[in-house]
């Protein structure tokens, strides 16, 4: 029963809330669309690009990352 009045309370205070704020919220939302349509969203062809690079790129800095790795791992082995 608790539980029910708790549930029953914030979903009031939530609607209270919301329906305050409702011109707050459909000029937000208008604002948000108006700066969408200004956005230059990338084209396929940069997003390929740059999706092999970023692959290329981690796949190198892993190799390196691994060799440094092992030639400390050497190095640690040979002095204990």
């Amino acid at each position: 029963m608790v539980k029910l009045i708790v549930f029953v309370v914030f979903t009031g205070i939530i609607a209270y809330l919301v329906l305050k704020n409702l011109g707050k919220l459909r000029q937000f939302s208008s604002e948000v669309s108006l700066e969408m349509s200004k956005v230059t969203w990338p084209t396929r062809d940069e997003i390929v690009n740059c999706t092999i690079l970023v692959s290329v790129t981690t796949v190198i800095l892993t190799i390196i990352t691994g060799l440094i790795d092992m030639v400390y791992t050497r190095l640690v082995g040979l002095i204990f």
